[in-house]
């Protein structure tokens, strides 16, 4: 998800809605498919770190191997964001996007072939 919206060139080429699937728009836009691929790579400590603190906060559980949104995410979460920038909240808001994308997409298996990256 991060390589997906920290880069502000990739989070404004997204689709506005899911009707757009996540095969086409890569296909639509080849460039994105290699440096998301490489950016993941250069971010992978920060999202432990990221899983590792939403967990402990309660606001990501892992069940069954997968790593879901907790119970009560949206509260704090939005109360975090009302004192950051325009920026931030659009991060924030192209996420909640992109995860539901990923989970119409299908399996994890599924999203990573589609992005061509080996588990």
């Amino acid at each position: 998800m991060l390589p997906f919206v920290l880069h502000r060139h990739t989070r404004m080429a997204l689709p506005r809605d899911t009707r757009t699937s996540l095969a086409v728009w890569l296909e639509e836009n080849a460039l994105a498919r290699g440096t998301i691929v490489s950016r993941a790579q250069g971010l992978v400590d920060y999202t432990k770190e990221a899983i590792l603190f939403g967990t402990a906060n309660g606001l990501l559980e892992i069940a069954d191997m997968r790593l879901l949104a907790g119970e009560v995410w949206r509260r704090p979460v939005t109360r975090s964001l009302a004192g950051t920038s325009a920026e931030v909240r659009e991060c924030a808001k192209r996420a909640e996007f992109v995860g539901k994308w990923f989970a119409l997409t299908g399996s994890e298996s599924t999203v990573l072939a589609v992005l061509g990256v080996r588990p």
